[in-house]
C-alpha cells in the first residue's frame, strides 16, 4: 500500500470513530449499545497492534473516550440493583453499630424500603423495629426486586429511580456511626467500663476497673479491656487477672494466643483447671516440643493443673527421657495429676537420679499422689542425703505406720 493509500486509510478510521460517538447518542436499547461496544473494542485492538505514533495515541484516546460514553450511556442492570440490596443487607447485619448508629441505620431503611414501594409495589411494608429487623426486610426487597423481572430497556425509569433511591440508602447508612468509629475510651465507657469506678488509686484508671472486675469475677469485663486496650502493659494486667480467676469462660478467647504459643495465655488456661481440658490435644503437642524449654515446663504447669489422666504417658517419658531442664517439671505435673499409673517411672527416677533438685520433685510428686504405692515407695528413701527428700519419705513412711531405718 502507497503512502497516499494508508494516509486515506487512517483518516477513514478517525472518521468512522467520529461516526460512531455520534451513533453511541442515537443508542436506543441496550442491543445497540452492546453492539457498539464490539465495534469500539474491533478497534482498540487494532490500534494496540499497531506501531505507535500521534496518529494511533490519538485514536486511542478516542476509543476510550467511546468506550466511558457506552458505559455512561447503559441503564441501571436489574441484576446489579438485585445485587447491590443484597450487599447493603449483608453490612447492616455484619457492622456493630452504636447506641446511636442502630437506630439511625433503621430509619434509613425503612425509608429506603417506603421509596422503593413506589418502584416495585410488591417490596414489603414492614417498618422494622431491629437491625435484624431491617437486614430481613433489605433481604426481602432485594427478592421483590428480582421478582419484577424489569427489562433493561422497557423499565428503564422504573431502574434509574430503584438505583438512586439504592444510592441514597447505602449514603444513609454510610453514615451513621459504627463501633469501630468510637475512640478505645469510648468503646470502654459504651460497654460501661468504667461503670465500677468512684474514687480509684490506680493509674491508669482503666488498672483500677479491671480489678474492681476481677474483684466481682466478671471476666467478660477483663476481656472486653483485653481486646481493646492493646498496650502490653494493659495487656499483661488483664492476663495477669484471668490467670487468678481461672475461669473457663475465658477459653475460646485465649485460643487465639494459645495457637500462637504464648506462655501467659498457656499459663492461664492451666489454671482453669479442669475447665482447660478442651484444649489437651494442643498443649500435648506442645509439651513434646523439646526446642523450647521454657514452653514446655509452662505447658507441663498447665497439664498438671488442668489434671487429665491423658497426659500422664507423655509426662512420664519427658521425666525419664526429658533434657535435664525439664525433667523437674514433669515430675511436678505428675504429681498434681495424680495418676497411679506414675509411681513406677517416679520411683526409679528416684533411685537412679542424681541431680537433688529432680529428686526433691519427684519426692513431693510422690506424696502428693498419696496411694499406698505411692508411699510406700517414697518411704524407701527416709535416709536420703538430700534434706528434703527425706522430709518426704518420713512423711509417706508416718503415714503408712512403718518406721524409718535407724
Amino acid at each position: 500500500m502507497t503512502d497516499e493509500a494508508e494516509e486515506e486509510t487512517a483518516i477513514a478510521e478517525v472518521e468512522d470513530l467520529t461516526d460512531l460517538m455520534g451513533s453511541v447518542e442515537d443508542a436506543e436499547t441496550e442491543a445497540d449499545l452492546d453492539a457498539l461496544a464490539e465495534r469500539v473494542a474491533a478497534h482498540r485492538e487494532r490500534l494496540e497492534g499497531a506501531d505507535e505514533d500521534d496518529d494511533v495515541t490519538g485514536q486511542l484516546e478516542t476509543v476510550e473516550e467511546l468506550e466511558e460514553a457506552i458505559a455512561d450511556a447503559r441503564g441501571p442492570d436489574p441484576t446489579d440493583l438485585v445485587e447491590a440490596l443484597r450487599a447493603t443487607a449483608a453490612r447492616v447485619e455484619e457492622t456493630r453499630w452504636t447506641d446511636t448508629g442502630e437506630p439511625a441505620v433503621i430509619a434509613a431503611v425503612t425509608e429506603g424500603v417506603a421509596t422503593l414501594r413506589e418502584a416495585v409495589p410488591d417490596a414489603p411494608h414492614a417498618e422494622p423495629a431491629t437491625v435484624a429487623a431491617a437486614t430481613a426486610v433489605l433481604t426481602e426487597a432485594a427478592d421483590a426486586v428480582a421478582a419484577a423481572a424489569l427489562d433493561v430497556d422497557a423499565d428503564r425509569e422504573t431502574l434509574e429511580s430503584i438505583a438512586e433511591t439504592v444510592e441514597h440508602l447505602d449514603e444513609a447508612i454510610e453514615g451513621a456511626e459504627e463501633w469501630d468509629d468510637l475512640q478505645k475510651h469510648e468503646q470502654l465507657m459504651a460497654e460501661g467500663f468504667y461503670d465500677v469506678l468512684g474514687h480509684y488509686k490506680d493509674f491508669p484508671p482503666e488498672l483500677s476497673a479491671v480489678r474492681v472486675w476481677e474483684q466481682r469475677g466478671r471476666v467478660d469485663m477483663i476481656l472486653l479491656a483485653m481486646e481493646t486496650l492493646q498496650s502490653e502493659f494493659m495487656q499483661d494486667h488483664c492476663m495477669a487477672a484471668l490467670t487468678r480467676l481461672g475461669d473457663p469462660a475465658a477459653l475460646e478467647a485465649l485460643e487465639p494466643q494459645l495457637q500462637r504459643r504464648d506462655k501467659a495465655a498457656i499459663a492461664a488456661i492451666g489454671h482453669m483447671g479442669p475447665g482447660g481440658a478442651a484444649v489437651l490435644e494442643t498443649l500435648l503437642e506442645y509439651a513434646d516440643t523439646d526446642s523450647d524449654p521454657l514452653l514446655q515446663k509452662t505447658t507441663f504447669a498447665a497439664l498438671g493443673r488442668i489434671g487429665d489422666a491423658e497426659a500422664t504417658q507423655m509426662l512420664a517419658d519427658k521425666l525419664v527421657h526429658g533434657p535435664e531442664t525439664v525433667r523437674p517439671a514433669a515430675a511436678r505435673a505428675l504429681g498434681l495429676i495424680g495418676d497411679p499409673r506414675a509411681v513406677a517411672p517416679l520411683g526409679a527416677v528416684l533411685t537412679d537420679a542424681e541431680d537433688p533438685t529432680l529428686r526433691g520433685a519427684v519426692a513431693a510428686a510422690l506424696r502428693n499422689i498419696a496411694t499406698d504405692a505411692a508411699f510406700r515407695t517414697l518411704a524407701e528413701h527416709t535416709d536420703d542425703p538430700a534434706p528434703v527428700v527425706a522430709q518426704h519419705a518420713a512423711a509417706a513412711a508416718a503415714a503408712i505406720g512403718t518406721t524409718p531405718p535407724a
